[in-house]
């Protein structure tokens, strides 16, 4: 409050909601008002408080309805007949469907920490809409800038000027009066052009008597309308430089060249100072750049490098150590010598051996423990074999990572985490639990359905207890989020937004989606498939008509899928293949009709035994033909899916899709689409909307699996846009500022009218392409252009900032250039220059002329 700036931004709530009595510590209203606070502060911390023991609620009723329940509880709880009370069963189902604390707590306890909860919330919201009714606020007001400036103006009393306390005092005796002169005296001084004496006394009022300013007050309450009309200019005005000011008053011309001109002498300012910043440019950061990935490579390199020497150094200096005279040591360290010399001659002899081998958990139990933890530091185990193999001590080792923990029961983990004294999980809660299950004809089959077209529902607990959400809900979590596999945007688009939130952040693909026909085969006709339908296609959706389902096989589909695998083994590019389907009586199916066709063309015969036995750089990468439950983990170039479902020979068709109806059957087909690193082929008797029980979350997922499929394979970015939004929203655009979007907006324009087709924040995650830029809509994009907009100098590493997105970006065949907002400021015409050299210099991206 020690100028009239100052005064005018904090005294404005209570100015307009006629308050300002308040400020004066000594008034009766200030007092008031000082109790209120002391009581809601005291509210505050015994809602915190009730807040935090009542963590493990989540949806809770209102405090009219916990009332009698707690009530009831109270009364009924531990006693026989409490069955009986209708209040005390509504009691116990509301804990149960929404209390997640100890499992211990009695219903009792519970709704009491929920009572207290809710009644110290609507004690505190009582207590703040009385405050609010005090200082006659509105709904819309902040009580904690209030409160704020309230402490303020408390504190500084004292130390306002005699004028400054009598101004506040004419001010609240008229708050009309008041508003207008606080918010005038932002700048007053642009006044000048209305009223010089009414701006000089507004500048220097703190010097003139009560007298003058109670003329002034007056005089500003008389044409208060007409000071209304400068109110909101001068509110963006206030905290402004004193030249700028003076700039507006006597330069004549528009506002929004002023703003120009102010804005583009600070930056030239601030480039004059900083003269490093003045000659860093795009091509300094992109040799930077290249620099910085060779340097993290080699860094990468001597890490492990590093890591290896220091077990090898760990190793040799415990025998030196061990090696080391006996003399004046104690007794400890001449014990730890002779234990490890004997330990290391133990290997030495078991080393030496032929056969009768001492098992591993002998040789670790043994004296040789240590010595063999030093050879081998890190060891690559089952939980079964570390239980089988090691003994049962937990300084066995540093740590333990469990790998794949939703496939590791709970009771296999345990034995395992007692080896260690810390321990990481990783895991997907959205793959199968743990593989434990039978199968069983279903029930439901309908006695009219005389051709067995009804499938056995392979019965698997999906809410199985794994080691995955065990962990997950005891122990602090990080997602891993970036994903790899899929060399194509679109082959994990629709997990990630169906299964994952849209929370997984995938790279943008320089290939995109071109308008292509519909794959459509008649099976009473000669097929004619080509790999090309294949390959130009990251999903390709295969609709087979005149293809019956029977006897839980679809024999259509599986000859299709045998030709199919004969011309792609055919083709030159040879990709590594597996097949998927949703049943083991249709993976039966496929396997016998490759065989039927290896029996009939023998050089077929001999492609499928080699490609069942394939293996590149020591790994098996064959040709598989798996069923839902077992294709976990399993990953290849091209994955068929057959979905063998479909109307029987009579045209009839039942919504019944064996483990997929059951309860978490997304999660399996998440497994199967998930699967495919290049390129997806679906081959289905059934289109999209056939399936009517969309109400069930297995079989609408797979409804909308075979819709956006089909969308993608044809190009048709729409359809499959509308397929993914039945999981929410498309993702949100890049964050970016209104200077950044302009600047992208503008180098958009000027690579269009060069000839080239433009896209803006190209990518389905938060790793985009501020602008991809091919040679025309039907080429693949090539160039990836960044801005550094704030998000870019948001991420504090530098390594992540310029070499993460960037390197990403060229493992999946982009080329990366970087715009800086300043190189633009300063040359337009060349930065567009260096771009278009660079588009010109890659053929395959040259513009249409």
């Amino acid at each position: 409050l020690l100028d009239a700036t100052a005064a005018a931004q904090q005294l404005e709530p209570l100015t307009e909601a006629g308050s300002l009595a308040v400020l004066d510590a000594s008034d009766p209203s200030a007092r008031r008002v000082k109790k209120q606070l002391t009581k809601m502060d005291k509210l505050a911390v015994a809602a915190s408080v009730a807040r935090a023991k009542a963590e493990g609620w989540r949806d809770a009723p209102e405090l009219s309805l916990v009332t009698p329940l707690l009530a009831a509880a109270t009364r009924k709880e531990g006693t026989f007949f409490a069955f009986l009370s209708s209040d005390w069963r509504k009691a116990k189902a509301l804990v149960k469907s929404n209390y997640s604390g100890p499992e211990e707590a009695k219903v009792t306890q519970a709704l009491s920490l929920l009572h207290d909860r809710l009644e110290t919330a609507a004690k505190l919201s009582e207590a703040q809409e009385s405050l609010r009714d005090e200082l006659n606020l509105a709904d819309e007001d902040s009580l904690d800038e209030c409160r704020a400036l309230l402490d303020e103006c408390w504190n500084n009393a004292q130390g306002l000027r005699p004028a400054q306390r009598d101004l506040l005092a004419l001010i609240s005796q008229d708050p009309k009066a008041g508003q207008v002169v606080m918010q005038l005296a932002a700048d007053a001084s642009l006044l000048g052009r209305v009223d010089t004496e009414l701006a000089s006394l507004l500048v220097d009022y703190h010097e003139q008597q009560p007298a003058d300013l109670l003329a002034l007050v007056q005089r500003l309450s008389e044409e208060a309308d007409a000071c209304d009309a400068y109110v909101d200019d001068l509110a963006q005005l206030k905290g402004l430089d004193a030249k700028v000011l003076t700039t507006l008053r006597n330069v004549e011309l528009p506002f929004e060249a002023l703003s120009v001109a102010v804005i583009d002498e600070t930056i030239r300012s601030r480039l004059r100072i900083l003269r490093k910043a003045s000659k860093f440019d795009a091509q300094t950061l992109s040799r930077a750049l290249t620099s910085l990935t060779e340097l993290a490579e080699e860094g990468r390199r001597l890490n492990g490098d590093w890591a290896m020497n220091v077990c090898a150094e760990g190793f040799h200096a415990h025998l030196a150590r061990a090696s080391e005279p006996m003399t004046k040591t104690s007794q400890e360290e001449k014990d730890w010598r002779r234990a490890y010399t004997r330990g290391r001659k133990t290997l030495e002899r078991e080393f030496e051996k032929t056969r009768a081998y001492r098992s591993v958990r002998e040789l670790f139990a043994s004296e040789a423990g240590p010595v063999l933890r030093d050879l081998r530091p890190v060891w690559l185990m089952s939980p079964l074999s570390v239980a089988d193999a090691l003994p049962l001590a937990e300084t066995l080792f540093d740590v333990v990572i469990f790998d794949e923990a939703s496939q590791i029961p709970l009771e296999d983990a345990i034995p395992t985490i007692n080896r260690a004294t810390q321990m990481i999980v990783v895991g997907d809660e959205m793959q199968l639990p743990p593989t434990k299950f039978f199968s069983g004809k279903s029930n439901a089959q309908d006695a009219e359905d005389e051709d067995d077209s009804v499938p056995d529902v392979v019965q698997f607990d999906l809410n199985a207890d794994s080691f995955l959400t065990r962990a997950s809900a005891a122990l602090p979590s990080t997602m891993l989020a970036w994903h790899y596999r899929s060399k194509h945007e679109s082959l994990i688009g629709f997990c990630n937004r169906a299964f994952y939130g849209g929370e997984l952040k995938t790279i943008p693909t320089p290939s995109g989606l071109v308008a292509r026909p519909a794959i459509t085969v008649n099976n009473t006709q000669p097929l004619t498939i080509e790999p090309n339908a294949v390959f130009d296609r990251p999903i390709s959706h295969h609709r087979l008509i005149n293809s019956p389902y029977e006897s839980q096989r679809n024999t259509g589909e599986a000859e299709y899928i045998a030709e199919l695998v004969r011309r792609l083994m055919q083709d030159e590019r040879q990709p590594t293949l597996g097949i998927v389907a949703f049943s083991q009586a249709q993976q039966a199916e496929i396997e016998s009709a490759l065989q039927r066709l290896a029996n009939e063309d023998a050089a077929f015969r001999n492609q499928l035994e080699l490609e069942e036995e394939r293996e590149e750089d020591g790994q098996f990468v064959g040709l598989f033909v798996k069923n839902l439950e077992n294709v976990q983990g399993d990953e290849r170039d091209i994955v068929i899916l057959s979905v063998c479902y479909g109307p029987n020979s009579k045209g009839r068709m039942i919504m019944n899709f064996g483990p997929i109806n059951q309860n978490g059957g997304h999660k399996r087909l998440n497994v199967i689409f998930s699967r495919a690193k290049q390129n997806m082929v679906v081959v289905t008797s059934i289109k999209p909307e056939q399936i009517t029980n969309t109400y069930n979350e297995g079989a609408n997922a797979l409804r909308q699996y075979l819709q956006y499929s089909s969308s993608v394979s044809q190009g048709d970015t729409e359809s499959m846009l509308a397929a993914l939004n039945e999981y929410g929203d498309s993702p949100s655009a890049l964050d970016m500022t209104t200077s950044a979007q302009a600047l992208q907006q503008q180098i958009k324009e000027a690579l269009t009218r060069k000839g080239y087709d433009v896209a803006s924040n190209y990518g389905q995650s938060d790793l985009r392409c501020h602008l991809a830029v091919r040679a025309n809509p039907s080429a693949a994009y090539r160039l990836a252009i960044l801005i550094d907009d704030n998000s870019h100098y948001a991420i504090p590493d530098i390594e992540t900032r310029y070499a993460g997105s960037a390197t990403l970006l060229q493992a999946f065949g982009w080329q990366v250039e970087f715009v800086l907002g300043k190189d633009w400021y300063q040359d337009k015409e060349a930065t567009v220059a260096r771009l278009c050299a660079h588009l010109e210099a890659n053929p395959e991206a040259n513009p249409v002329h």
